[in-house]
């Protein structure tokens, strides 16, 4: 009877602690939709919001985050959804911030240039 219990107690607590998904093969950032279909298949459900497109898969149990056609984030563990989904929105917002600081220094630097110009065009027909 040890024998048996011995046997077959790790693999009763193996697979009762297994999730029952499978490991997600060589899906990563920066594949677009197309990459990814040919390696995993169409995703059993899909979800579009304003700034991104989710590709859930729950045999593998992970989301993928698109945004435009690239892979943006995977995320996985169904609880964590909505944190790691609101943490790559708000790193998505830093970045939006950094980059819309950046152009409005470079349209302010474009428009001193253009005020000179136009001082010295000015000048020089009178």
């Amino acid at each position: 009877m040890k024998a048996v219990f011995k046997i077959f107690f790790p693999v009763i607590f193996l697979s009762a602690c297994a999730d029952g998904s499978k490991e997600l093969p060589n899906v990563s950032q920066g594949m677009n939709k197309q990459q990814v279909i040919q390696l995993i298949g169409e995703p059993p459900k899909r979800k579009n919001l304003a700034v991104a497109e989710l590709w859930t898969y729950p045999d593998y149990n992970k989301t993928l985050i698109f945004r435009s056609d690239t892979v943006y984030d995977i995320i996985s563990a169904s609880t964590l959804k909505v944190d790691s989904i609101e943490s790559s929105f708000k790193n998505l917002g830093n970045k939006l911030k950094r980059g819309t600081k950046k152009v409005g220094k470079e349209l302010d630097t474009l428009g001193k240039k253009l005020e000179g110009k136009l001082d010295r065009d000015t000048s020089k027909k009178k």
